[in-house]
């Protein structure tokens, strides 16, 4: 909603001049590919809630984080939040990769 309020202040030069570091690299057509940063960090935050109140049952910890990776991995497929397309790109790989690796600590924890 803040976001979503204040994107017409993303073309003032001012605003841009102070604040403009944060959000230069997405897009700013929409609120979800400017709130990246706000996911990325809430994503962060769950793995980290799941790592340690999950640490009884490893493999539901596995399958939280895959879950997780997943829900990343559609929201840079869908949103493309990224102006540049090598960025989204990367970003894609990283996410297919940290699932492939999620999926094989599953293997060896179950």
């Amino acid at each position: 909603q803040l976001i979503a309020r204040n994107r017409t202040l993303l073309e003032n030069e001012s605003f841009k001049q102070t604040w403009g570091s944060i959000y230069e690299e997405f897009k700013t057509d929409s609120s979800l590919k400017l709130a990246y940063y706000i996911l990325f960090s809430f994503r962060r935050l769950v793995y980290a809630i799941v790592l340690v109140f999950v640490d009884f049952k490893p493999f539901l910890q596995v399958i939280f984080c895959i879950v997780i990776a997943k829900a990343k991995l559609l929201y840079v497929l869908i949103f493309r939040p990224y102006k540049n397309s090598q960025d989204g790109f990367l970003n894609y790989l990283t996410e297919t990769l940290s699932c492939g690796i999620f999926l094989l600590l599953g293997l060896y924890v179950f």
